[in-house]
């Protein structure tokens, strides 16, 4: 008899800090399939008097009310997004920008079916001046 044993494991970091000028974040093995049950976080510090721009990309599962797979970016805004709004939209790009000089960033991906879509991709940079106001 042959026994299998799954372990849940997590490939995502846990509310790492990124305090540098610019840089890139992706989801799980992007641009590849991410995978089921993770939840990643990232916290963007700027300089004090410095703002953070996010250019997002994205390709994730849709669902209604964002109740399966999302990106949920903190302490940030956008033309068509309120601070601490979920993204869940199938594909697509979106500029956010910190309301303070910092942003947390969320990707969480469900169980609920198999993971056909590479993920998200966005690259932080700071600003030194005011973002344009929503």
């Amino acid at each position: 008899m042959i026994c299998f044993l799954f372990l849940f494991f997590s490939v995502c970091p846990e509310d790492i800090t990124l305090s540098q000028q610019s840089g890139v974040i992706t989801s799980p093995f992007y641009p590849r399939k991410y995978p089921d049950n993770q939840t990643c976080a990232w916290k963007i510090s700027a300089e004090q008097g410095n703002y953070i721009k996010l250019d997002i990309s994205l390709n994730m599962q849709t669902c209604q009310s964002c109740s399966c797979d999302y990106l949920q970016i903190e302490n940030g805004f956008s033309d068509d997004m309120n601070q601490n709004e979920r993204i869940c939209d199938s594909s697509g790009t979106k500029t956010v920008y910190s309301t303070h000089g910092r942003l947390k960033v969320l990707f969480v991906s469900d169980d609920t079916r198999p993971k056909l879509y590479d993920g998200f991709t966005a690259t932080y940079t700071q600003l030194n001046h005011t973002p344009p106001s929503k």
